[in-house]
């Protein structure tokens, strides 16, 4: 049973009737009292809330809130999420009743919480300042592109829930075993629900008092990235579970990776300087620049890496100034390279490789072969374009034979593939998308041991593929995943699996976010109100873009990789939670409106300077057309927080390293044996920096006599980086072939080691 501070939120609601700042800014302070009382009530909690919407319909549900009461509050958080939206007037006329509904609230949630003791006095006091009734008219259901619902409860034909609108009252009733849709069968989902999911119904038709959506999307606040669905799609089947074992599997840099790599490049020079063709002396330079860890890491047969990225770049430059070019559809002048997206609609994420400004051009390349027996694209590459096209299908109100979709096999001459919708295919790829989500959640509870356990390579061979391909080349890296797992020791096993939860919900939280935090987690991009987002400190908004001329750059070949904004003045007590080296995204909105990364494409940028009034972020994929950049009337910028599933990718990676690793290394990391250390090392030089500090020579030898690991452990400014890890590096170079990784969590903290190397004389590769 939930414990509420009763009298404390009693003084605050006390404090907000009496104050005298506007109804605007009551209404903000009411719904963050609003809020702490859903993250009171839910602070025990073992259930993973993505939004206020679902912690209320938690709360209402457990202590039985009347119909209207709960109406009455969902048309109260409707009001306070748009309160940037709504007249003064309005905001004034509606905050006496929003403010009863929350007392209303309170009262029955604590009561029901200690029958023992009666309403707190104070919150009898207050109602009674307030009007009875209903400000505006009750409407009826209304049909729109997607409703949230929070399920309550659910047969075989219908599924029961609350409605996350201000115009849609009480509990809906929602059919799932359809057979009339177009798409298909959404019954699978049963196995997904329970009493505290949430669902997206998108497009849905109201009939006879029942809702027939067309498609349904479980837990859709937790994005999935379009191209990790896609990769489901193998050859011998698709599955769910291909997701968690992209996942863990050893990430090896290949000559087709690389070669891949290479042809995006030369995509975005062809885009780039069209006009001014870039040699290819000038392109492989360039990219071994920035590749040279990977080429230095690739242990395949490079002989031939040449000839065929020669022929990669010609097929590139034929294939887009004739055959794409010859498209009527499409505008080359007017093409974005890789712009991001969020899909919330559909709870998927992706980053599309070459668009049009209009969103009617669609463009994914990919390096490899095309299907081995048709010709044709490879199925995984078709489903990835067809979520593409679905995205800008669903959330931009584009009919399919709007978008002109192509998949460009750059191997090829001949290599540009003009695709269509598949209905059946797409309604296949969602679902594998809600049995990933469904999968993710269970595995943050633990659910990962169980899965892999009994998992084999024949239960992802849906297709009961048992030819060459198989047996030579799927099954056995498969199989040999499997094993490692099944054949670690008992106490491997343990720490496999309890860090592997770990990360799980890490990563979930990262997406959807926590009571602990306000406004945390990539979801708080829609689910926060902008008031949320500004009393984080988690946006910028009303951003201006300036002194266009500087975001051109020198290079030809590179576009717009630098855009400065001016940053509008803010409130006295407004903190920014931006850092320069931050990954954020940049989105425009127009004027009057509330900034929605969910309405338009997004930047993905990491801050380069905050100087004053003026911003500067980097693009991570520069831009040719400066037509998106241009400054209208109409038009202002928005800055907010990104999130990259790369980060925990790595995590994944080295947990099953973990268990590759030879039984020495996992008996160190376990704890089995002590670390060893050799004494008869010695020091080559005097670190004590003229006698001066001689525990710096202590700290080196004792780094030097350790032969497994070593930790520094001190508070910021006591020398941990400019004379520990320097002095500890010179010492570890002066013996001959040695070779020293540098590493750090953040962009910032590997610039200033940068600096302190370069300060030395001490050579490097960043």
């Amino acid at each position: 049973m939930e414990v509420y501070n009763t009298h404390y939120y009693a003084q605050e609601l006390q404090e907000l009737w009496n104050s005298s700042i506007s109804c605007r800014e009551k209404h903000v302070e009411l719904y963050r009292i609003f809020n702490e009382i859903l993250s009171d009530g839910t602070a025990d909690n073992k259930i993973i809330f993505t939004s206020s919407f679902a912690r209320f319909t938690y709360i209402a549900q457990q202590n039985g809130l009347s119909n209207s009461l709960i109406i009455d509050i969902n048309s109260m958080r409707g009001r306070c999420r748009k309160m940037n939206t709504l007249s003064d007037s309005d905001a004034e006329r509606f905050f006496p009743y929003d403010f009863r509904s929350v007392i209303q609230f309170l009262c029955a949630i604590t009561s029901s919480a200690d029958a023992a003791h009666s309403t707190h006095p104070l919150l009898l006091s207050l109602v009674a300042h307030t009007p009875t009734g209903s400000p505006t008219q009750r409407r009826g259901r209304m049909e729109r592109d997607c409703i949230r619902i929070y399920v309550t409860c659910w047969d075989e034909n219908f599924i029961y829930g609350h409605v996350d609108e201000d115009d849609i009252e009480g509990q809906i009733k929602v059919c799932y075993n359809d057979d009339s849709n177009y798409l298909g069968n959404w019954s699978y989902i049963r196995q997904l629900l329970d009493e505290n999911t949430q669902l997206n119904l998108v497009h849905p038709h109201f009939s006879d008092g029942v809702y027939y959506p067309e498609l349904i999307i479980y837990q859709p606040d937790f994005l999935i990235d379009i191209s990790g669905i896609a990769a489901c799609f193998e050859q011998y089947g698709a599955n769910p579970y291909n997701y968690l074992i992209n996942k863990l599997k050893e990430s090896v840099t290949t000559r087709p990776i690389l070669l891949g790599n290479f042809a995006s490049q030369l995509l975005d020079e062809e885009i780039y300087s069209r006009n001014n063709p870039l040699s290819y002396k000038h392109s492989i330079t360039t990219f071994f620049r920035r590749n040279a860890m990977s080429i230095v890491a690739c242990t395949d047969d490079m002989t031939s890496f040449h000839a065929d990225a020669m022929q990669q770049k010609d097929n590139i430059h034929k294939i887009i100034n004739t055959a794409l070019e010859e498209d009527r559809s499409v505008n080359l002048t007017k093409v974005l390279l890789e712009p991001s997206f969020f899909c919330e609609m559909l709870g998927i994420q992706g980053r599309m490789d070459l668009l049009q400004s209009d969103y009617k051009v669609l463009v994914e390349q990919k390096s490899g072969k095309k299907d081995f027996k048709t010709q044709g694209h490879v199925e995984k590459h078709y489903v990835q374009i067809l979520l593409y096209m679905a995205l800008l299908h669903y959330s931009f109100h584009l009919r399919n034979d709007d978008i002109s979709c192509f998949l460009l096999y750059s191997k090829y001459e001949d290599g540009l593939l003009k695709e269509g919708p598949a209905p059946q295919l797409l309604f296949e790829a969602l679902k594998i998308r809600n049995q990933i989500t469904w999968n993710e959640f269970q595995f943050a509870r633990g659910g990962a041991a169980e899965v892999l356990d009994r998992l084999t390579p024949e239960h992802l061979n849906t297709c009961q593929r048992f030819d060459n391909f198989w047996e030579r080349y799927a099954c056995p890296p498969i199989k040999s995943l499997l094993d490692t797992i099944h054949n670690a020791s008992p106490l491997e096993r343990q720490y496999f699996f309890r860090m592997l939860q770990f990360v799980e919900k890490e990563q979930l939280l990262a997406k959807c976010g926590t009571a602990d935090r306000e406004s945390s987690g990539l979801a708080s991009i829609w689910n926060s109100t902008l008031d949320e987002k500004k009393s984080a400190g988690n946006i910028f908004d009303e951003l201006t873009i300036m002194h266009y001329d500087r975001l051109l750059h020198d290079s030809k070949a590179d576009g717009i990789t630098e855009i400065t904004l001016l940053i509008p003045p803010t409130a006295d007590d407004y903190l920014p939670n931006f850092r320069i080296g931050d990954i954020v995204i940049l989105y425009k909105y127009r004027r009057g409106e509330t900034p929605d990364a969910r309405h338009g494409l997004v930047f993905r940028t990491n801050i380069k300077e905050i100087k004053g009034n003026l911003i500067t972020v980097r693009m991570r994929a520069p831009q040719k057309n400066a037509d998106i950049f241009l400054q209208e009337d109409d038009t202002l910028w928005a800055i907010e927080h990104d999130y990259t599933e790369s980060s925990y990718a790595g995590l994944y990676r080295s947990l099953y390293a973990f268990l590759r690793a030879n039984a020495d290394r996992r008996s160190l990391i376990l704890g089995q044996r002590k670390p060893r250390v050799n004494k008869n090392i010695r020091l080559s030089h005097d670190y004590s920096m003229g006698g001066t500090s001689p525990m710096f020579n202590d700290l080196v030898i004792q780094s030097m006599q350790a032969q497994d690991y070593f930790i520094v452990i001190g508070p910021p400014g006591t020398g941990k980086t400019s004379f520990g890890m320097l002095n500890i590096l010179k010492e570890t170079l002066f013996y001959p072939h040695t070779s020293v990784l540098l590493m750090s969590y953040t962009n910032r903290a590997v610039d200033e080691i940068c600096s302190k190397l370069v300060a030395d004389g001490i050579d490097f590769i960043r």
